[in-house]
């Protein structure tokens, strides 16, 4: 399927949320507008990953609801990479969980982490790419140094040194909202 075909526009109802998923006041109405979920699943399509990417976007919109997620393209040296991220702050009370993520996606990605969740933690967040997708790698837990945030990366046996900094060659191309 194209990304085309998957592409969302904007309702009157869309909340307005910034990239920590705080509501602003709009310059103007979204309304029949591209969602910014569109962009993340053209970039899937440039970067020909494997159908499975979409499925684990659908897998996570459908465990914590719309507009609950924030997406970051990433290009690793040549290719591209994506992160998402999770916030939620109401902490121990929280209903975005890493378990409740890891859990949506077990079915498609291979993980054995077992979070802590009694941790007061507001945010976390996991990358995925083109091997993560195709279930040629398992997703793997650094350690941030922040016990109030954790994120979870596929492992990375080529490149030595994390949790320390991003890769070598990375880049944010853009960040974007990436609900519903």
């Amino acid at each position: 399927m194209k990304a085309a075909e998957r592409f969302e526009f904007a309702t009157a109802s869309d909340p307005t949320l910034n990239y920590c998923l705080w509501q602003y006041a709009p310059a103007r109405a979204a309304e029949d507008k591209f969602r910014s979920l569109n962009l993340l699943l053209h970039s899937f399509e440039l970067a020909r990953v494997d159908d499975r990417a979409y499925e684990i976007v659908d897998a996570i919109r459908e465990a914590i609801g719309s507009f609950r997620t924030v997406f970051g393209v990433k290009l690793l040296q040549d290719r591209l990479a994506w992160e998402f991220y999770f916030y939620d702050y109401a902490r121990r009370e929280r209903q975005v969980s890493i378990s409740r993520v890891l859990e949506a996606i077990r079915p498609l990605v291979r993980c054995d982490v077992r979070p802590t969740e009694s941790l007061p933690y507001f945010m976390f967040s996991l990358d995925l790419d083109a091997e993560l997708a195709a279930g040629r790698r398992d997703l793997d837990v650094l350690q941030s140094g922040s016990e109030r945030r954790a994120s979870l990366y596929p492992r990375r046996q080529s490149q030595p040194g994390f949790p320390q900094g991003d890769a070598p060659g990375r880049q944010s191309l853009f960040r974007f909202d990436c609900s519903p």
